[in-house]
Formats: C-alpha cells, sequence, structure tokens
C-alpha cells in the first residue's frame, strides 16, 4: 500500500515513517467523523443563515448536510495526502461551527 499515506512533498515526516495502515486510519477518521462534523456545522450555519421560516431553513440545511456528507467521505478518500485532507476539511467545519455560533440561536 505504497500510496495510502500519500508520499507526496506534503506529508510531514512523521507521517511518511509510519506503517501505511496509519493513513487509512486516518483517512477513515476524516471520513467519519470528519464528514459528520462538516455536515453538522454545515448544517447549523445554513438552518441559522437562510432568509426562509425556521422550518424551511431547517429542511433545506438538512438536505444540503446530506449531499456534503457522501461528498466529503469521498473528498477524504481522493485526496492526495492525508495533510491535505485534514488540512481541507478542519477550516470548513471551524468556519461552518463558528457561523453558526456568531448567529445566534434561531428566532
Amino acid at each position: 500500500m505504497a500510496g495510502s499515506t500519500g508520499e507526496g512533498g506534503g506529508e510531514s515526516p512523521l507521517l511518511r515513517m509510519a506503517p501505511a495502515w496509519t493513513g487509512i486510519a486516518m483517512r477513515t477518521l476524516a471520513a467519519t467523523i470528519g464528514a459528520y462534523a462538516l455536515a453538522s456545522a454545515l448544517a447549523m450555519a445554513l438552518a441559522r443563515t437562510l432568509p426562509l421560516s425556521r422550518a424551511e431553513a431547517t429542511c433545506l440545511a438538512a438536505m444540503v448536510a446530506v449531499l456534503a456528507m457522501p461528498a466529503a467521505v469521498i473528498w477524504a478518500f481522493a485526496a492526495r495526502t492525508v495533510t491535505r485532507t485534514w488540512g481541507v476539511m478542519l477550516p470548513i467545519i471551524a468556519l461552518g461551527f463558528l457561523a453558526a455560533w456568531l448567529m445566534g440561536s434561531p428566532a
């Protein structure tokens, strides 16, 4: 499994020396926990920012999150390196939760 840890130049030296299964484990964590967090953050942010009624905004946000989760899972395994996988997912998750927090609870 030579390519599973992504031997590109973007990997940290620690990950380059690690066994191949650690890359797969990190991608699996990104695909499960990361994708769930991304979908949750996106749903929360959209539900609070969409200019619709509360019920319609929640339903639309949930539908978008259902589409975002498999896209995040595919991204977790399609990205060239594990570092890039987390480097893209974590800022999106943080921005989603930050936007939801800044918007406050829906009125």
